[in-house]
């Protein structure tokens, strides 16, 4: 039987858990850009949201909804829904795009472009 000398089996041992810690941080890496990326395209889509809804919101609050800064104009004219996704639109949450769009389209109204 051959021996292995001992400082050659420390050698790769230590080599294997070096290895093995490099592994965990590269796929910790591979995670955190995995997470971070998805986040700044949405960050990225969300600006063009946020801009969308405003032109729908500013669209609503003129022709359909109430708008408090309108003199003679009645309030409570338009839908609930749509007066909650007009305020969603202002505050910068663009989850009121569907309601808006679905709104618009119901009272007659083309819709802006988006992007």
């Amino acid at each position: 039987m051959h021996a292995t000398p001992l400082i050659y089996v420390t050698f790769l041992n230590r080599l294997d858990i070096e290895a093995r810690a490099l592994g965990g941080i590269a796929l910790a890496f591979a995670l955190l850009l995995a997470v971070l990326l998805p986040a700044t395209a949405f960050a990225q889509a969300s600006a063009a949201d946020v801009a969308y809804c405003n032109r729908l919101a500013a669209l609503y609050d003129r022709y359909v909804g109430r708008n408090e800064f309108s003199p003679g104009r009645e309030f409570g004219r338009g839908s609930l829904d749509g007066n909650v996704a007009s305020a969603q639109c202002r505050q910068g949450n663009p989850a009121g795009i569907p309601v808006l769009e679905r709104v618009l389209r119901n009272n007659g109204f083309s819709l802006p472009p988006r992007g």
